[in-house]
């Protein structure tokens, strides 16, 4: 090579720019808790070849750029003695759910200790309890610096214990930047005591922020702060606020600051402590239940507080004319009310139900339910209501008088509303002269006569009702609708009523005798009546389920038909459940029970004699079935519906 080539190669080597860092994405495969083996190779393994979270944040804190770490379901008990978990570097952490993903801190540390940009979603961070240098801050998550989400996650049973003080229980950020989503901080605990006689002050049960800081829709309670000693303070058992703080569509109820082992000190603001130097702008939230022995059992403040919209609390701590106050909530527990973290759900009957006068930034509530379910948004973080649909359909189209017309109609209360559906009814209403003699519901009783009333108890999250009832025409056209009833909020009552319409049929001609002779032709007619109308329904018997069912072949269903006839077929599993209160629930602590929950329709034409209708399987669910079967001839005449139950197995 000639010294002008490598000339120009070293100068081609120092003009080139860098290009950006890659970023990397590392999953995890183990909830071992070990270290990487050769941090910054982009590799994430631990001496075992699998990679850990804390191999990933090794990787991840080792290389520039933001990176993501995918953590799959899993209880991630840390290691004591390699302690907490540090990130340095910008990182996304996406967990399965807050349910099935838990990061557990060792019995001497904390969870995380954050000075990068970190975006946590989906987990649980628990058990924090730091010891030693350092401990006075942040029992699950530390923020020293770096801007910080946690969204859909749950911070609970964190303990920070200082010998002097001790500040942010569950969480404690000091720089950079706070914003919380959909989560929940429950349980923690900051106290202000240990191995100091001359005593402690503890600040922030729940969260002690001292950098700006955004919560919304999030639910904060059952936190607690201690002071030990004369002199010393306890505030903020919820939320110490340390800077500007944005609080909208929040929960913040039940927290408390008080002492340890004596009475003594300074306990203000059970829910919130806001200093001189700090600012809360709190809208369309519940601040309730709070305790603070020296002042502000809900919220003790020196600082700013601001009202954008109404709020709701049980005293007349901070808040003003605007909001609903002095007024209890009417909150239930803490506790999995569906979505991804455990909330408190207003009571129908809550004051927080209807009453925001806006519904906040977020699409949804804490738990994913969307806004509004009612006429107006609720306050706090969740949003009250389900989503039931009704449907209806007839087995006849037009009828004569006396005729009989089966009506099958469904309530659902669909998978994607959020709350059982107490009280709940499906009404048919009749016009005058069409009566009611037989209805049958699947679940709970229905009452015949001018209308069709139906009172179900509670209808489940996921749970449907199948009604069929016979009505008997008059000769005229009728139309039929069927309607919910109930007091839960419905998150869209487009789909809350169906109706059909019958046309009637006149009645034949009189086949009585002319004169002169004949039936009808005139003085020496012969003529008849006409052919005779079909008004005699199809038969349908021996209803079997065939053996051998499964989701992977299928099931068939065998019957006989007394004449051709559009078959229709309802297919609704039988679930194990446990009473709670009058209902018949997924979990309970009452009697055993079955849950009915439809799973599919299916309409076919069928010959007369044996027939067989086979129901292909991806439209069946492992387990015990029940089918219910009505067949209508052409004339519209509908038969008795015919039921069989069997199990069908996976394959």
């Amino acid at each position: 090579m000639t010294r002008a080539l490598r000339t120009a190669l070293l100068l081609v080597c120092f003009v080139l720019p860098a290009s950006p860092a890659a970023a990397a994405t590392f999953t995890v495969s183990t909830t071992a808790d070990t270290t990487d083996v050769n941090p910054g190779n982009g590799v994430c393994a631990a001496g075992n070849g699998l990679c850990t979270l804390r191999a990933a944040l090794g990787e991840a804190n080792s290389l520039a750029g933001s990176d993501t770490i995918v953590l799959p379901a899993g209880t991630y008990q840390l290691d004591d003695g390699l302690g907490q978990l540090a990130v340095s570097s910008t990182v996304v952490v996406e967990g399965a759910g807050a349910r099935s993903t838990l990061i557990l801190a060792g019995a001497n540390s904390r969870v995380l200790n954050v000075t990068a940009n970190l975006t946590l979603r989906g987990v649980t961070v628990a058990n924090g309890s730091p010891k030693g240098a350092g401990a006075v801050r942040g029992g699950g998550i530390n923020i020293v610096g770096g801007d910080v989400t946690l969204e859909r996650v749950t911070v609970r049973n964190n303990t920070v214990a200082s010998e002097t003080n001790a500040n942010g229980g569950g969480v404690a950020a000091d720089g950079g930047s706070l914003i919380i989503l959909d989560s929940t901080i429950s349980n923690n605990l900051a106290v202000g005591r240990v191995g100091n006689s001359g005593g402690g002050s503890g600040s922030g049960g729940g969260i002690a922020a001292a950098a700006p800081t955004t919560i919304r829709r999030s639910t904060i309670t059952s936190n607690t702060t201690q002071n030990y000693g004369a002199g010393m303070f306890s505030s903020g058992g919820g939320i110490h606020v340390g800077d500007n703080m944005v609080l909208d569509h929040v929960t913040l109820v039940g927290n408390v600051a008080s002492s340890f082992a004596d009475s003594s000190g300074f306990r203000q603001g059970g829910n919130m402590y806001i200093p001189g130097y700090a600012s809360v702008s709190m809208r369309s939230s519940i601040m309730a239940g709070g305790s603070a022995a020296s002042g502000g059992n809900n919220c003790f403040a020196y600082g700013t507080f601001t009202e954008p919209a109404r709020n709701l609390s049980d005293n007349f701590d901070c808040m003003g004319a605007g909001s609903l106050r002095n007024v209890a909530p009417k909150l239930g527990a803490l506790q999995n009310n569906g979505g991804g973290t455990d909330t408190r759900l207003p009571a129908l009957d809550s004051p927080a139900v209807n009453a925001a006068t806006g519904c906040g930034t977020r699409p949804a509530d804490q738990r994913g339910n969307d806004l509004p379910a009612g006429p107006a948004c609720d306050l706090g973080a969740v949003e009250i209501g389900a989503d039931r649909s009704v449907t209806l359909q007839a087995s006849k189209s037009a009828a004569g008088a006396g005729d009989d017309v089966t009506l099958i109609a469904t309530i659902s209360n669909a998978n994607d509303g959020a709350d059982d559906a107490t009280g709940e009814t499906l009404t048919l209403d009749l016009p005058a002269g069409v009566t009611a003699t037989t209805a049958t519901s699947t679940i709970g009783s229905c009452a015949t006569g001018a209308a069709v009333t139906c009172s179900f108890g509670t209808l489940a999250r996921g749970q449907a009702a199948t009604i069929i009832a016979t009505v008997r025409a008059n000769g005229e056209s009728f139309g039929v609708t069927a309607r919910r009833g109930g007091s839960l909020p419905d998150q869209s009552a487009t789909n809350d009523a169906a109706s059909i319409a019958v046309a009637g049929i006149a009645a034949a001609p009189s086949t009585a005798p002319a004169p002169g002779g004949g039936t009808g032709g005139g003085a020496t007619g012969t003529g008849g009546s006409g052919p005779a109308r079909d008004t005699s329904a199809p038969v349908l018997s021996a209803l079997k389920l065939a053996p051998k069912a499964t989701v992977r072949r299928g099931a068939t269903l065998r019957f006989r038909l007394s004449e051709a006839a559009t078959v229709r077929i309802v297919t609704e599993r039988l679930v194990k459940g446990r009473k709670s209160g009058t209902r018949c629930a997924a979990k309970g602590r009452g009697k055993a029970c079955t849950r009915v929950l439809k799973a599919s329709t299916r309409t076919v034409r069928l010959k007369a004699g044996s027939v067989s209708v086979k129901l292909p399987g991806k439209a069946l669910k492992a387990g015990k079935l029940r089918f219910t079967v009505v067949a209508t001839d052409g004339a519209g005449n509908a038969s008795k519906a015919a039921r069989v139950s069997g199990s069908v197995k996976r394959r």
